[in-house]
This record gives structure tokens, C-alpha cells and sequence, in this order.
């Protein structure tokens, strides 16, 4: 599969539920090529065509474009007709096989005596939980009139969270929910400390058996295209895999507080494709859609357009949208992203993007502005790998609405391992436009000791801007280990110090998949 996109510790991927994936699977990534293990993932949320993961344990390199294969970590349950499900079936399982079902074994599989594997029970309910407990401390020297001031900011957000997937919970529909709640203290002056619930999901999905119907209903993501976004309302979609069309009917959620906001309400109407033969797959979805503000500036009415394309080594993502000008009329492109990513020899892969947006803005105070400011941008990047060494370098240029260029150059090697199991990898980033510069370089060690993962790393950032340079030194470590089946805990620590800025920053986490 390709990695679709990477935002900090969550991973994007373009396969979903219609492959076999669910919410709280745990599975084993490797490269594209060779055997070296790169890491566990486990699956956040899935819906038919997509999956949000995060990393079990110590995150691995990855990048985005990356083409990665996985493995299902958890043996998967065999249910034959009028079986009863409560009981653990026997699976016969090939002497080559046994090796991967004896490492299922911490997934609930276990083998009888003549080696066969025993499939675990059902499990009606899979999901995660998570303890974040993070604070953070800084002390800043400024520079005044009368003298130096220091700045002591203290900051602390702990956080719960709770993903839960339950097929046929309600009425044959499959319950899906994602929550965090997190309390945000801070002790600066006007910081409103406060307790901050999140509802990312609640929903409720059924594929019919009799029909080639699926509904969806509560707060979602659009199932069926990729422009509406988040809802809170119902969506029906007709049809099979190869096309089906669909409609979505509800509110917009607030994006300040995630709340029901009915002063949003809008609606979708789409159709979507696929095509697979050997060696290529070709999805695409074109959608119309219509928010009605009940203040502002009357209806928002856009359409778009994209693609995925897969063909051998080469592939290839497109996204177009246009808005409708409620100020001036007629049509303008608000977004427009493409991406392609081909493998040129084993192990190296290019690839490059352009982009343009200008989002349209809902909450405007002068109507003539309903649309940002343009920016467009252009990457370009490489990537290799061989074994367990891999190196990545990419670069990109940015243009505002004035013209005005920056530039920014990034890479990140990791030489592959000292010794046993002690490895090394290093990271670099440099940025550069009209009102200044700023370069960083960070080393790392990472090792594994038994059930711990350990990293410890520094980073050196200097920037400079209206003649003035500021540098910092952060040094930070981090571990990760299991504390018990499917319960893993982490810990890190990061200092940073600087001429005129010191601060501390600790992050405790439990983790459980369930």
C-alpha cells in the first residue's frame, strides 16, 4: 500500500475496511522491498477506502508517497456455516506458516500440541484507550526599554482517549466512535484553562447484504469523496465497488469546539468509480456540494474532482475543486493538488507535487474577500532504500499572492544498525525566504532492549530574521515498552536552551488495544 499522508504520529493509508482492515488492528510493516521489519501499526479508524493509524511503540521512518507492504499481526477468526462462534474453531495452518501464527500468539492465538493453530474467540468490541499526560515549562528573556523581563509559561494537557469499534451493535449497524477529552491549564494571563471534549466520530454504518446499499449516520468523514469533509447527518451510498453514487445530508461540525452547529446545515451528492486489472487501479470521485450559512454571505456552492491511479511502479493522486464567487460570479479554483510517485530502480522511488489553494472563507467581515490568500507550491523529492539503510532527501518552493518565494530543503538518512540492535539516523531542514533564514540538523540513537525501545537524540536550530539570530540546542530521549499484553507505555523528555529561552517538556502515555 502507499502512504497517503503523514501528520506527526498519525499515518494515512489508501486502504480500508473493503480490504479486510479494521479498527484496532495491530499490523507488522515492511519495506517495499527486503525482508527488514520497519515497525508495528495499529489502526485508528477505517472506513472503506482509508485508514488512520498510529505507531505501537517507537515510530520508524516513513514517508509520504511511501510504498509499504503490512502484515495482519492478529490471526484472523474463521467462521464456517452454522458454527457455533463461541466456541474456538481449529485451523489448519501450513509448517510455513506456523512461525507468523506462533507471533500471534500475544494477539490471543495459541497452538495445540501438534502444532495447529487454535483461532482466537470472536470479539465482538475492538478498539483503544489512551492516557496522555504532557506539561511543558519555558522562560523567556525580552529585551525592553528599561531592561531584561523574564517570561515564566507554564503549560499542562492531559488527555484521555477512547476508540471503540462494535459490529452489529445497534440494529445490524456497526458502531463506530472516536473521542478525546483533554484539560488545557495555562498560566499565562487570559489563558481560559478549561476542559475541552472532542467527538472526531460517533457514527453508525451498515452495508446491506439484500441491497447494494450502505448508510452511514451520527458524525462522520465522508465515506464516498474527498471534499466534504466532516458531518453530522446521514449518507447513503448505492452500488458495488466498481461505482455506486451517493448523497450526504446534515450540518457542518463546529471546527472551534466540534460541536452540532446548525448554523451550517449543507448537502453532497456524488459518484464514485473504480477500475483493477493486473497491475493497475484506477479510483476517482466527482461530487457536488451546497452550504447554506445562516448568516454571512449566502449559499457556498462547490464541485470537485480526484483521482488515485496505480499503474505498475508509477502512481499517481489528483484532487480539483472550484467554488462558486458569491461577489463577483462565475467559478474559481480554490484547490487544485497532484502527486505522483514512480520507482526508477529497486529501492529508489522520485517523486513530485504541485499545488494551488485558496480556500474559501465562510466567516468573512468584508463580503469582496470570500477567498484566502492563493498560495501555490512545488516538491520534489527522492528517496532509497537498501536493507535497513535508507535515505531521503526533498525540496520544495512556496509563492504567496504577492509573489514572493521561499524555499525548503529537508532530508533524512538512517545508516542502518551499529551494532545488534543500536542503530542511527539523522534528520536535516533548511528554509529560507525574503524575511530570513532558519537551518536545523538532529542526530539520533535508537536501540531495542528486550521489550523497550529507546531513542535519544539532539537537535541543533538556528534562524535569523531582521538581523537578528536566535540559537537553540534541544537534547531529548524518549522509551517505549510493553507493560502487558496489548498495554504499552511511553515517556519522553525534551529540554531546549538558548540565549534568551530555556524550557522543559514531558510526556507520559499508556496505551491499550483492545
Amino acid at each position: 500500500v502507499r502512504v497517503e499522508q503523514l501528520a506527526g504520529s498519525t499515518i494515512y493509508l489508501n486502504v480500508g475496511t473493503d480490504h479486510g482492515l479494521a479498527a484496532g488492528d495491530t499490523l507488522v510493516v515492511f519495506p517495499d522491498e527486503g525482508p527488514p521489519r520497519l515497525g508495528e501499526l495499529a489502526v485508528r479508524l477505517a472506513n472503506s477506502t482509508r485508514t488512520v493509524l498510529d505507531f505501537v511503540g517507537d515510530p520508524f521512518d516513513l514517508e509520504r508517497g511511501q510504498i509499504i507492504r503490512m502484515q495482519l499481526l492478529r490471526m484472523p477468526t474463521v467462521a464456517l456455516p452454522d458454527a457455533d462462534l463461541d466456541a474456538p474453531d481449529r485451523l489448519e495452518v501450513a509448517p510455513s506458516e506456523r512461525a507468523a501464527a506462533a507471533a500471534a500468539d500475544d494477539e490471543g492465538a495459541s497452538t495445540d500440541d501438534e502444532g495447529q493453530v487454535i483461532a482466537p474467540r470472536v470479539q465482538p468490541l475492538s478498539g483503544r484507550w489512551g492516557l496522555d499526560l504532557a506539561g511543558s515549562h519555558s522562560l523567556t528573556e525580552l529585551a525592553g526599554g528599561i531592561g531584561e523581563q523574564s517570561v515564566s509559561r507554564v503549560f499542562a494537557s492531559p488527555a484521555l482517549r477512547f476508540d471503540l469499534f462494535a459490529p452489529a451493535a445497534v440494529g445490524g449497524f456497526d458502531l463506530r466512535l472516536r473521542t478525546r477529552a483533554t484539560y488545557r491549564y495555562g498560566s499565562s494571563p487570559g489563558f481560559d484553562s478549561q476542559l475541552m471534549p472532542r467527538f472526531y466520530e460517533v457514527s453508525l454504518y451498515r452495508d446491506f447484504e439484500t441491497l447494494p446499499l450502505q448508510l452511514t449516520l451520527g458524525r462522520f468523514h465522508s465515506p464516498g469523496e474527498s471534499f466534504s469533509g466532516y458531518w453530522d447527518g446521514l449518507g447513503a451510498r448505492f452500488g458495488g465497488q466498481a461505482f455506486g453514487i451517493g448523497a450526504l445530508v446534515g450540518m457542518q461540525p463546529d471546527r472551534w469546539n466540534q460541536l452540532p452547529n446548525s448554523d451550517l446545515p449543507k448537502a453532497t451528492v456524488y459518484a464514485d468509480f473504480e477500475h483493477q486489472t493486473d497491475g493497475l487501479r484506477w479510483r476517482a470521485d466527482a461530487s457536488a456540494h451546497a452550504v447554506w450559512p445562516r448568516v454571512g454571505e449566502g449559499t457556498h456552492t462547490f464541485f470537485g474532482v480526484g483521482h488515485r491511479l496505480t499503474a505498475g511502479s508509477f502512481r499517481l493522486t489528483q484532487d480539483l475543486q472550484v467554488d462558486r464567487d458569491a461577489w463577483q460570479g462565475g467559478y474559481r479554483l480554490s484547490r487544485f493538488t497532484t502527486h505522483a510517485t514512480v520507482r526508477v530502480a529497486s529501492g529508489v522511488h522520485l517523486r513530485a507535487g504541485v499545488s494551488r489553494r485558496s480556500t474559501f472563507l465562510l466567516w468573512v467581515d468584508d463580503p469582496t474577500e470570500l477567498f484566502a490568500p492563493q498560495r501555490d507550491r512545488l516538491n520534489l523529492g527522492v528517496s532509497a532504500r537498501s536493507g535497513q539503510r535508507s535515505l531521503s532527501l526533498d525540496m520544495s518552493l512556496n509563492r504567496d499572492v504577492a509573489g514572493e518565494i521561499s524555499q525548503s530543503f529537508s532530508g533524512t538518512m538512517i545508516p542502518g544498525t551499529l551494532w545488534r540492535d543500536v542503530g542511527t539516523m539523522a534528520s536535516f531542514s533548511y528554509w529560507s525566504s525574503a524575511l530570513g533564514s532558519s537551518w536545523s540538523v538532529a542526530p539520533a540513537l535508537r536501540w531495542t532492549w528486550g521489550d523497550m525501545r529507546a531513542r535519544t537524540g539532539y537537535r541543533f536550530y538556528t534562524s535569523t530574521f531582521a538581523r537578528r539570530t536566535q540559537t537553540t540546542h534541544s537534547p531529548d530521549i524518549s522509551l517505549s515498552m510493553r507493560l502487558a499484553n496489548r498495554l504499552r507505555a511511553s515517556l519522553r523528555v525534551q529540554g531546549r536552551f538558548g540565549p534568551n529561552v530555556t524550557s522543559e517538556f514531558v510526556q507520559l502515555s499508556l496505551s491499550r488495544i483492545f
